[in-house]
């Protein structure tokens, strides 16, 4: 997406999907480009968009490039490896403060049983100056990707995360849309193929 000069501005949870075409990352696919952008080559974007959790700090500084996106992803990462947000709060300026201001802490508790790869690339998506973030071509060069085949995964720090998902009281709006929205998305292939042959039916033009 980058490579082709386009900046998302909202990734989340709620926009990554899956098709099942198993054993091929084909099947993880990004949606709703509501709030896509091209990339400028020169300058910065000011208009504040995103979602509450996910929006990146210089966003809300109203000065911003593609960078916002690894934020995001660094945002989506750490909620999938531990079950929460690395920022907080019911009141939504205060959680805006938070995300401008407050330096990101590994709470122990929540990353035992992760790889010391796993916390590096989070930290490195979260840094607050984004030109220290990595661009997503070399994020995806993270030794963590590197070394994938190796990793044994921790079934205690599986059954944490899950729980702290489903367990999520702070922001309960948060999980519970989420999981609602992934269980409306849940549609094999071949209802995919059905619901095409019917919008295309409807849609004549």
């Amino acid at each position: 997406m980058h490579e082709l000069k386009i900046m998302h501005r909202d990734i989340k949870a709620e926009n990554i999907v899956l098709i099942d075409t198993p054993n091929t990352l084909e099947n993880v696919k990004i949606i709703d480009f509501g709030m896509a952008k091209a990339i400028r080559l020169m300058g910065t974007e000011t208009e504040v968009v995103g979602s509450p959790h996910y929006v990146a700090p210089e966003v809300l500084n109203e000065s911003y490039n593609n960078k916002c996106d690894l934020w995001s992803i660094g945002v989506l990462t750490y909620f999938m490896l531990t079950g929460e947000p690395p920022f907080d709060d019911e009141d939504e300026d205060v959680l805006m403060e938070k995300i401008k201001n407050e330096e990101l802490k590994i709470n122990p508790k929540l990353f035992k049983g992760i790889s010391l790869n796993a916390k590096e690339f989070v930290m490195s998506l979260l840094k607050k100056n984004p030109s220290e973030r990595p661009s997503a071509t070399n994020a995806l060069k993270h030794d963590w990707f590197k070394h994938q085949s190796e990793i044994k995964v921790d079934e205690d720090q599986t059954r944490n995360a899950l729980a702290n998902l489903k367990n999520y009281k702070k922001k309960k709006s948060l999980g519970i849309a989420t999981m609602n929205y992934i269980g409306s998305q849940v549609l094999s292939s071949k209802q995919c193929v059905e619901l095409t042959k019917v919008f295309r039916s409807l849609d004549k033009n």
